[in-house]
């Protein structure tokens, strides 16, 4: 699975798990969820690992977790963390601001 596409979707998901789409629909339904929710939580959990480990900027873990605009991550990581990603930082006792693209401290 590749987080980082930002077009990644059910279609992909059940091509790579050899399944068709509403076999796994049904399987997600069986356990209370949603492709979607499942998605939006990974890239949610990953994008917060990436904030509090590297020094990565924020635009590129957008990019990394599957969002074109930063500004869309960080509307939906507010959404779902309740604090924005430069928040989150400043609450970790992080620099809020990082240095740009290939930054040391690079979570991998």
């Amino acid at each position: 699975m590749n987080l980082a596409d930002p077009d990644f979707d059910l279609a992909a998901c059940a091509n790579e798990a050899y399944l068709s789409e509403r076999s796994l629909q049904r399987l997600f339904a069986r356990h209370k969820t949603s492709f979607r929710a499942q998605l939006l939580r990974m890239r949610m959990e990953l994008g917060k690992r990436y904030l509090l480990e590297s020094r990565l900027p924020i635009a590129e873990i957008a990019e990394r977790v599957g969002y074109r605009h930063p500004a869309h991550f960080a509307k939906a990581y507010r959404r779902y963390h309740g604090r924005s990603p430069r928040e989150e930082r400043r609450a970790a006792g992080l620099p809020a601001r990082t240095l740009g693209k290939g930054a040391a401290g690079e979570a991998g």
